[in-house]
């Protein structure tokens, strides 16, 4: 890389970044969730906006200026969305009340089966020609589909929690744990439907190995992991203790890389990290945790979704009856499944309905399957767009539905109302606030 072309990669970075932040901060001020200020961000840069005003030129200057200018950008892209799950994880509990326990087993199951059998169902009544390219296999495109209705978006739900100062609270830990659970099946599903369209024919005894590969990885570092986290503190006590930010990095890349190599998916490796490193009490690696919490949502997280914003290109793959009819579908499937089962479970119809918009949250999850089913050949242009504009407007009324219940100090879950707005409670309370120690992805 000469010096021309490492100026215009820094310089591509560092509008990336202030671009996400200034719209985040307009998007708070408007009290919508920041998140989808910053993927506006990516949407305003990208060929949507930008790119369609300047004629082809600004993908030469900003973001595909030299050979693999794009290849760095993309690997920022999945480190901030490693580091964003990383973060995540730390704050997922491990253990829950028996009351806890039931609600999430109840939203798992419910959450994992029925959407997913009616969005396999569905596809049997539309014109599936029209959405996928001509080389996709249909067996691909079912999976993609039905994965599509039922994925719930865990960093996009846990960063609005996080900025409204609700990840903390009993309905957010469950509503994380469901989703990470929830996701982990998924995409097991996702990984089956790869193999699928990339060999083609396959035997059931390759889906399977794919899906149990998948499942042991998750279970083996979950139950051993924190065994092998104490190992590795006892082999060596002074690296781990003097550098503790560089250990818990190192350790979060490493299963990263583990995950991604045998097909797991690095993002749930990183995920995982987070979660067995979120149980040690010692103070140099909660000191650690919030330095690297401080660093990732200042600037690794805002190139993720700024970065999910540029892939969008609305240009001539708009399909606004399709995009409505499919917003409306997925939507309806997962309410119409979650509030009855929470009623029954004995919740108030208050608590039941939080739990429906947060399981509709599409988010960056939704992005992702779209961009992967899209690169590998399963969907086409007009379906690509269909899902990327059901992520944003499901995270966008998921963040708009609980600022208004915390604005209003509405019943959050188990009749507790929701916390102080946190733009009220330094106010009200007439001090400054609490200094934050929640993850904020």
């Amino acid at each position: 890389m000469d010096t021309d072309s490492l100026t215009r990669f820094l310089l591509s970075l560092v509008i990336l970044v202030v671009a996400a932040h200034f719209f985040g901060h307009w998007f708070e001020r408007l009290k919508l969730p920041r998140v989808i200020g910053e993927i506006s961000a990516g949407i305003f840069l990208g060929p949507s906006v930008l790119g369609a005003l300047s004629w082809g030129a600004y993908d030469l200057f900003l973001f595909d200026e030299f050979v693999g200018h794009k290849v760095l950008l993309n690997a920022f892209y999945w480190l901030g969305l490693c580091m964003l799950m990383f973060t995540s994880g730390f704050h997922i509990q491990r253990r829950f009340p028996a009351d806890e326990r039931r609600d999430i087993s109840l939203l798992v199951i419910i959450t994992s089966t029925i959407p997913f059998a009616l969005g396999w169902w569905a596809v049997s009544f539309i014109p599936v020609e029209h959405y996928m390219q001509h080389t996709a296999n249909i067996l691909a495109f079912k999976i993609v589909f039905a994965v599509s209705v039922t994925v719930t978006s865990i960093p996009v739900i846990s960063k609005i929690f996080s900025d409204l100062r609700l990840i903390q609270t009993k309905f957010a830990k469950v509503v994380v744990a469901t989703a990470t659970l929830h996701d982990i099946v998924l995409w097991t599903a996702i990984a089956v439907a790869t193999t699928v369209q990339s060999r083609g024919d396959v035997h059931v005894g390759e889906l399977i190995l794919a899906a149990v590969i998948c499942l042991v990885f998750i279970a083996f570092f979950l139950v051993a992991g924190p065994w092998l986290i104490d190992l590795i503190i006892r082999l060596a006590p002074r690296f781990s203790h003097v550098y503790p930010v560089g250990y818990l990095i190192i350790v979060c890349l490493a299963l990263a890389a583990l995950a991604s190599y045998i097909d797991v998916g690095a993002v749930f490796g990183a995920l995982i990290a987070g979660m067995l490193f979120g149980s040690l009490t010692q103070p140099e690696f909660q000191e650690a945790r919030e330095t690297i919490r401080t660093f990732s949502m200042s600037f690794f997280v805002p190139v993720y979704f700024a970065m999910v914003g540029l892939q969008i290109n609305f240009a001539g793959n708009l399909d606004l009856l399709l995009t409505l009819e499919y917003l409306v579908f997925s939507s309806a499937v997962v309410v119409l499944t979650v509030w009855p089962a929470m009623r029954l479970a004995g919740h108030s119809g208050m608590a039941a309905w939080n739990f429906s918009v947060a399981m509709t949250t599409r988010g960056g999850p939704g992005i992702v399957l779209a961009s992967l089913a899209y690169s590998i050949g399963i969907i086409n242009q007009i379906f690509f767009v269909t899902l990327i504009i059901t992520a944003l407007v499901t995270s966008l009324l998921c963040g708009i539905w609980f600022r208004f219940v915390i604005d209003r100090r509405l019943e959050l879950y188990e009749g507790a109302p929701a916390p102080m707005a946190p733009d009220k409670a330094p106010r009200e309370a007439g001090h400054a606030p609490p200094r934050e120690t929640a993850v904020r992805p």
